[in-house]
């Protein structure tokens, strides 16, 4: 099962993470969980639920960049 599922009924699936730069040995990640989890300056990416899958959550995709060059892939696929 997926985090947001397990957790929705205590935490009323509110929860923040942030990844620390992985090339960095001196920066730091956080995760913290429930009411308040999420700062105000927060920008994110909704989750997407899919009823063929109800455990699982998924990000909506509009396309795909690297370098600043985005990629020649239909959107239909994404």
């Amino acid at each position: 099962l997926s985090f947001p599922s397990q957790t929705n009924s205590k935490y009323g699936g509110q929860f923040s993470y942030c990844l620390p730069d992985f090339g960095s040995s001196t920066s730091s990640g956080s995760f913290s969980v429930g009411q308040g989890s999420i700062p105000a300056s927060a920008v994110f990416t909704p989750l997407v639920s899919n009823l063929l899958y109800p455990t699982f959550y998924f990000v909506g995709l509009n396309g795909i960049s690297v370098g600043g060059e985005r990629l020649s892939i239909p959107t239909a696929v994404l």
